[in-house]
């Protein structure tokens, strides 16, 4: 199986590569970790150029996705997505759902979504078909997306707490008091050691989320949800 990875808003060529191979040390040594570096201007004041960025970036991503999906086969690929990254992999995978891209994905797993929390919801029934398995984790101390909702106005779909995004086919995790914490609270998925254990669980060994450890399974109207508990110190 291959992973591929793509990041998010604020990283250049040279800290994506850096950045994927942190996280490829979450994975097993049979994984291949391959990067989609799209052209981020690097810089904390350009967001709405790396919007930008991002938006005509979509089509390469969508051809990438498939030529995977031609070399190793459908159903061979994960796809982790983080920040404004995962906005390009949405708009990339509703392209393909507009053709017969039924089980393409095997793991899709969204990391802090800068997403629309509602523009997703409508859109979710045509990627579930796409993806084996939906992952989303969330977080209500993540800083750049409370300021992503500030400036667009809406819920962004990485953000836990009230806008905890939580629906029929997709594993949400609220990481929110999973530990380890840094700065933004927005990269757990690299400085998290709780959260980067799960994801490699999840990706090295397609374990449920229930049979995953530090999980507890709560409810939003009806539905469940995870939350990623700390690990308890011996």
């Amino acid at each position: 199986k291959v992973v591929l990875f793509v990041h998010g808003y604020n990283i250049d060529f040279l800290k994506g590569c850096r950045r994927a191979a942190v996280f490829q040390a979450a994975l097993d040594e049979h994984q291949q970790l391959l990067l989609f570096s799209w052209p981020s201007d690097g810089i904390l004041a350009s967001y709405t150029r790396d919007e930008a960025d991002i938006e005509w970036s979509q089509s390469y991503l969508e051809a990438v996705i498939n030529r995977l999906s031609e070399i190793y086969g459908p159903g061979r690929i994960n796809i982790v997505a983080h920040s404004l990254g995962s906005r390009g992999v949405f708009r990339a995978l509703q392209l393909i759902s507009r053709r017969d891209g039924k089980g393409l994905i095997n793991e899709l797993v969204l990391l802090a979504p800068d997403i629309d929390a509602d523009v997703f919801r409508s859109a979710f029934p045509d990627l579930k078909g796409i993806a084996r398995r939906i992952t989303l984790y969330s977080s209500e101390n993540d800083q750049p997306l409370r300021v992503s909702h500030e400036v667009h106005g809406y819920p962004r779909l990485g953000e836990a707490g009230d806008d905890l995004v939580v629906l029929e086919g997709m594993d949400t995790i609220d990481v929110s008091i999973s530990g380890g914490r840094e700065v933004t609270g927005h990269l757990y998925h690299l400085y998290n050691d709780n959260v980067r254990s799960d994801l490699g669980m999840l990706l090295s060994k397609g374990t449920d989320v229930s049979q995953r450890p530090n999980m507890k399974q709560f409810s939003k109207q009806g539905k469940p949800y995870w939350m990623l508990l700390p690990v308890e110190k011996k």
